[in-house]
């Protein structure tokens, strides 16, 4: 179609006298334009979901990182939040885990986390803090301004407020696998309503 269409072009321009395409050339320059044409079409594949990373980042100097998690062990009357405070070179320099008597769903032990590691991080005098948690509809409440008559409002209301506190504050998600420290220390019974400076030896070597 497309030479057809060109042939076409060459006869009428001969016909006002001037020069028009023949043979091969008329041919090749058929053939550059319709590759020129696909490549123009083609739509870019775009990943909806891009992989998520699988190494946790330290923050840019002059940041705090802070993880949390928190564990629900089955069947026991209480569940545990911990939280994990690193700088830019990745040093931990501050953790703590706590217990609370009660049961309750997964997704409030987790806002009870993040709650817990924005107040430690308030007490500290950190002014620039990065949060991660492994909880997608935690993190999604806390940017959504309509969340609080969700179950967890009530925690959501207290961080927001906190947050206004700091010169700088975000929230964000990552997958449990950069978020092995927090999630090690929520689920050592031993560490519960401890916390300090330095991490115990065998959750220190977990990224």
């Amino acid at each position: 179609m497309v030479i057809c269409w060109k042939a076409w072009d060459a006869r009428n321009r001969e016909a006002h006298g001037e020069e028009g395409m023949r043979g091969r050339e008329l041919w090749s320059w058929s053939k550059n334009y319709l590759d020129i044409f696909r490549s123009a079409s083609t739509v870019p594949t775009i990943l909806k979901n891009p992989p998520p990373r699988v190494h946790w980042i330290p923050p840019p100097d002059g940041t705090i990182k802070v993880n949390f998690d928190a564990a629900l062990p089955p069947s026991l009357p209480h569940y545990r939040v911990a939280m994990v405070a690193r700088d830019f070179k990745g040093i931990a320099i501050w953790w703590s885990v706590d217990m609370f008597l009660g049961t309750v769903q997964a997704v409030e032990g987790e806002a009870h986390a993040a709650l817990k590691a924005i107040q430690k991080s308030k007490t500290k005098g950190w002014a620039s803090v990065i949060i991660e948690g492994d909880c997608r509809q935690l993190i999604s409440a806390i940017d959504d301004e309509d969340s609080t008559l969700c179950p967890i409002g009530a925690y959501v209301e207290d961080i927001r407020a906190l947050m206004l506190s700091f010169n700088s504050c975000q929230f964000s998600f990552v997958p449990r696998n950069c978020n092995k420290l927090a999630h090690a220390l929520a689920n050592s019974i031993e560490l519960a309503n401890l916390e300090g400076p330095i991490l115990p030896l065998k959750v220190a070597h977990i990224a």
